[in-house]
């Protein structure tokens, strides 16, 4: 046969299904299932990733959400900031330039103002640091999906097909056998196109190439 393929594993695990004619000689369909590995612990991990998928997708929704409530609320406290000092340096002038008020009044004025200059800095660091926490979450996201991509091609790894019409060339595998990456199992090979070495003495090729020549003059 002009193709062989040594079919291998490509994960770990217990051999639990085989083709019912997996026997040198015999001639396998194309897509038909050669063997299979025990899924369980790949069907696990599978999920697991999936599920860590949509928790980070989730938590990525609520920052990017919350980090638009948070610009909003800034400017609401920016706001209410600058009504504070507004209304301290009202009473403040007042009691010091007309004797109208009371020190106490001026005092909680100021403590007024500090509270919403202090509540301002506080959503002001919230609001700068968002976009830090938001691509931090969109990290995870991608290391996520790259989990859950590579956890879903490992188990479609457990189901081996046949690649092409091919006859059974030589087979070392048994239900209930563990495999490991990399072990060759079986090898295929397409006999529908088939190559014969044929050994020749050197002086007969000789002959045969005068022979062409003479021809092609």
């Amino acid at each position: 046969p002009l193709k062989e393929v040594l079919i291998a594993a490509e994960v770990a695990g217990q051999v639990t299904a085989i083709h019912p004619r997996l026997n040198t000689g015999e001639l396998i369909p194309k897509g038909d299932l050669l063997f299979q590995i025990d899924v369980r612990n790949y069907e696990a991990a599978a999920t697991q990733a999936r599920a860590d998928l949509e928790q980070g997708r989730s938590l990525l929704a609520r920052l990017e959400k919350q980090a638009v409530i948070d610009a909003e609320r800034l400017k609401t406290l920016t706001r209410n900031r600058e009504l504070a000092a507004a209304e301290y340096e009202r009473i403040r002038l007042l009691f010091e330039q007309h004797g109208v008020g009371t020190r106490s009044g001026v005092d909680r004025a100021e403590q007024a103002l500090n509270a919403a200059v202090d509540q301002f800095d506080q959503m002001a660091l919230t609001v700068s640091l968002n976009p830090l926490r938001i691509k931090e979450a969109q990290s995870g996201v991608s290391a996520a999906q790259a989990r859950f991509n590579q956890a879903q091609t490992n188990l479609q790894r457990c189901r081996v097909h046949a690649p092409f019409n091919g006859r059974i060339k030589a087979a070392s595998i048994e239900q209930g056998q563990y495999v490991s990456p990399g072990q060759g199992l079986l090898t295929l090979a397409d006999d529908t196109l088939l190559e014969i070495h044929v050994p020749l003495d050197s002086r007969d090729v000789g002959q045969w190439m005068n022979f062409v020549d003479t021809v092609n003059a």
